[in-house]
C-alpha cells in the first residue's frame, strides 16, 4: 500500500495594518505634471517609480492606474524596457504595468494626454493613483512567523516545514 501526498496552497492568514510600517513602503511614486508644449491643447505626465524593497526583493504584477482628465480624447506615452501601456477611454485610466521591479529600481513612464478643453481643473483631474503589485517573501508590517503547526483532523501526515509570505497590495492609492 502506498500513499500519494499532494502538495497544496492555502491562505491560513489575512491581515490589515492600520498603523505605520515599520519599514518603508515599498514604492513611491514622484510625479511631474506640466502643461504640453504642443499647439494643441495637451498635458504632459512623467511618473518615475521607485521601489524601497531590501536588496535580495521584487515586486511582481505591477500595475499602476493613473485617472485621466474627463476631457481627454488621446494618450501618446514613452516606456523604459519591460513596461507597457494602454489607455482606457471608457473608464479615462491609464494602464501602466511592469512584469517585475527590482529593489532600488526607477522606473518611468511620459504620457501625453490630448484634451479637448484645458480649463483650470483640468490639471486636478489627474489622479490619485493606485498601484497593484505583489511582493514574495516579504512582510510590510514586520509580522514573521517563526513556527507553524497545522492539525487536519484524522489525517496523519505532517505538513511541509515552509511558509511564504506574498505581500499583495489591496488599497495602495498615492496622492499627485
Amino acid at each position: 500500500f502506498r500513499s500519494i501526498l499532494i502538495p497544496f496552497q492555502t491562505t491560513l492568514m489575512n491581515y490589515r495594518v492600520s498603523s505605520d510600517f515599520q519599514s518603508p513602503v515599498p514604492f513611491v511614486v514622484y510625479p511631474f505634471i506640466e502643461d504640453g508644449e504642443s499647439p494643441r491643447a495637451s498635458v504632459d505626465v512623467t511618473l518615475k517609480l521607485r521601489c524601497n524593497l531590501p536588496a535580495t526583493l521584487h515586486a511582481t504584477g505591477v500595475v499602476v492606474r493613473i485617472p485621466v482628465p474627463k476631457s481627454t480624447t488621446n494618450v501618446s506615452q514613452e516606456l523604459g524596457a519591460g513596461q507597457t501601456a494602454e489607455y482606457k477611454a471608457s473608464e479615462k485610466l491609464v494602464y501602466w504595468r511592469m512584469k517585475k521591479v527590482a529593489s532600488g529600481a526607477e522606473q518611468q513612464a511620459k504620457f501625453k494626454l490630448a484634451v479637448s478643453e484645458k480649463g483650470k481643473t483640468t490639471r486636478k483631474e489627474i489622479g490619485p493613483l493606485s498601484l497593484d503589485f505583489e511582493i514574495p517573501m516579504f512582510s510590510c508590517s514586520g509580522l514573521i512567523i517563526r513556527f507553524l503547526r497545522v492539525f487536519d483532523r484524522g489525517s496523519p501526515s505532517s505538513p511541509l516545514r515552509w511558509v511564504r509570505y506574498i505581500t499583495h497590495s489591496d488599497s495602495y492609492v498615492i496622492r499627485i
